[in-house]
């Protein structure tokens, strides 16, 4: 089901303005805004205007994805921190996921590092235990012993486990408590 503020989010999600998108439906500002209060009632033929305006996939509009939790941020030593102040807590679940409704996801924050990714969401399922095997050699939210976060490749040798990223080897003799694989990166505009 449609609901009013998906009009919004979405418009805002493209950076568009309420006047710059009244003009392109050929609507007053007050009328766009009314439809995105739900004020207005949204009729068929308006919402594919709308759709066409935003360059939407009207049936990415009415389908139906959950909210799931973003847990924090990776910072550029690619440890995942608490989330910062005015930063969402939830995010919608991206189509390209099966079951969703298993999803965390965690925003990329490092600053000056991986520019063109900074904010963009990585999706991983949060209720897996332990360290599944294609944990191992993918890229990975690792949860350590110690409680705390990170990201990074989980790999093993006759050494033991250590992590890697696109640095190479960042820790050596981790005590890994959980791991899941990264499923996705989206931007953010196409998932909040």
């Amino acid at each position: 089901m449609l609901r009013a503020e998906q009009l919004r989010n979405m418009r805002k999600s493209r950076g568009l303005a309420l006047k710059e998108v009244a003009a392109r439906l050929d609507m007053s500002v007050a009328q766009v805004q009314r439809l995105e209060t739900g004020r207005r009632r949204l009729n068929v033929d308006t919402l594919m205007l709308y759709c066409d305006v935003l360059d939407i996939d009207i049936i990415d509009l009415l389908r139906e994805r959950p909210r799931v939790p973003v847990i924090g941020n990776i910072n550029s030593d690619s440890e995942i921190l608490p989330l910062k102040a005015n930063t969402a807590h939830e995010a919608l679940a991206p189509h390209i996921v099966r079951d969703p409704h298993r999803l965390s996801a965690v925003r990329w924050d490092a600053a000056g590092q991986f520019g063109p990714i900074n904010g963009h969401l990585m999706f991983f399922y949060a209720d897996l235990s332990g360290i599944p095997d294609l944990a191992w050699n993918n890229r990975c939210i690792i949860r350590r012993a110690n409680g705390t976060h990170r990201t990074g490749w989980l790999m093993r040798d006759d050494e033991g486990i250590y992590v890697d990223d696109t640095h190479g080897q960042i820790e050596r003799d981790i005590d890994v408590d959980w791991a899941s694989p990264v499923l996705a990166v989206i931007p953010p505009f196409l998932v909040e």
